[in-house]
């Protein structure tokens, strides 16, 4: 994607996010919601298939295109799971050589085990964890991701009218729905094989993934204080004014700088 192309990617989700993702509207789907307007937005100017090449319908965007796009998403807010849906679902099916589904789609994260394989068949009740789904609950597919004791793994692409979800938040409000541990091995039947490289990078793909919302969370939160104590007086003057306030803001804006993904 050229400099240009990617520029204007990212103004318009800047300005579709600032539209969309006001204090109220933020408010109103606070303990695990979901805005499924901005949803449909998002999907109508194309952000979820972002990555996808052009002949399955995306543009083509890279990794760092992505992470950017996250960065901006989380400076707003986004009741969205653009993490799942528009990089780690899609990453993951073009590692198992399978084509995205269709709708919103989320994935359980890889720490979860299977005893072994048959015949490229789950075999066992599965252990670890977490069992937390990502907005689980406003997902159409759900992508189970699975180790295997003998090492690689296996995906599978679960309609989530199959699974029974627990719901609950986490501690940013957003829906993270347990799956019932009891029939994860058994719908993991059939599943793409994924090899031990694949997994490793998935992971530290997620990881990567989370930077950069919190690197998008962080700057908005300096954001909001050089504006307030700009705006704020005390004594007469700016708080903006005084050394002490100058002193935090700028360890803050240091440690937002650090924090950035390069």
């Amino acid at each position: 994607m050229s400099d240009e192309l990617r520029s204007l990617l990212l103004d318009s989700l800047e300005r579709v996010l600032q539209d969309n993702c006001t204090p109220e509207r933020v408010q109103a789907v606070d303990d695990g919601g979901f805005d499924a307007q901005l949803w449909s937005l998002l999907e109508e100017l194309g952000f979820p298939v972002a990555l996808l090449p052009e002949e399955q319908g995306g543009i083509g965007a890279t990794l760092e295109d992505l992470l950017e796009m996250l960065r901006v998403a989380a400076g707003h807010a986004a009741p969205a799971p653009l993490a799942e849906a528009a990089l780690l679902v899609p990453w993951l099916c073009r590692e198992a050589g399978q084509s995205p589904p269709q709708g919103i789609a989320t994935v359980v994260d890889c720490g979860l085990e299977v005893p072994r394989l048959v015949d490229g068949a789950a075999a066992g009740e599965c252990s670890g964890g977490p069992w937390w789904v990502p907005a689980g609950r406003w997902a159409d597919s759900v992508m189970i991701c699975a180790r295997t004791a003998q090492g690689g793994g296996v995906l599978a692409c679960v309609p989530r009218q199959a699974l029974t979800l627990q719901t609950g938040v986490n501690l940013a409000g957003e829906a993270r729905d347990r799956i019932d541990p009891r029939s994860v091995a058994e719908l993991l039947d059939g599943g793409a094989a994924l090899d031990e490289q694949a997994l490793s990078q998935y992971v530290q793909l997620g990881a990567l993934a989370r930077v950069a919302q919190m690197t998008g969370a962080m700057e908005a939160a300096l954001h909001r204080a050089l504006q307030y104590a700009a705006e704020r007086e005390q004594f007469g003057r700016p708080l903006a004014k005084f050394q002490a306030i100058q002193q935090q803001l700028a360890l803050v804006a240091g440690e937002v700088a650090a924090f950035r993904p390069t």
